[in-house]
């Protein structure tokens, strides 16, 4: 349940709390969504294994998998009928470089729009008043 709710890393740090020890690649291998059993684990990351696996499971409608190029060929390769979709951690993890990169990018426009620091001394106006009674 732990593995279906969390996935890896937080699915392992929650079952240790529970004082199950087991790594984030364990958590992952121990799930199957609709059986809740392992499924299998490959004895690689080469595409033609991927491929061989699942065309020796032609009912398979979806994959999730991250965007390793050859995840993806493997899956078109040997199920071309199923969806290719990105598990949730790797959508959250593409997103923060995102962001990241976009902050970067724009780190300088962020400066521009940045009140200059007042010094020690300056003659700094004081606040108007706004009578709310005037139009």
């Amino acid at each position: 349940m732990v593995g279906l709710a969390l996935a890896g890393r937080a699915g392992a740090r929650m079952a240790s709390v529970f004082g199950v020890s087991v790594s984030r690649s364990t958590v992952l291998r121990l799930v199957d969504c609709e059986t809740r059993r392992p499924v299998d684990l490959l004895p690689d990351r080469e595409a033609s294994s991927l491929a061989e696996w699942l065309a020796k499971r032609p009912g398979i409608e979806v994959i999730c998998r991250d965007r390793a190029p050859f995840y993806a060929e493997g899956a078109t390769a040997g199920a071309p009928q199923a969806i290719q979709v990105a598990d949730r951690w790797h959508l959250w993890h593409n997103l923060s470089e995102a962001a990241d990169r976009a902050v970067a990018r724009h780190r300088q426009c962020l400066r521009v729009l940045a009140p200059e620091p007042v010094t020690e001394g300056a003659d700094i106006p004081a606040p108007s008043v706004v009578d709310p009674a005037s139009p």
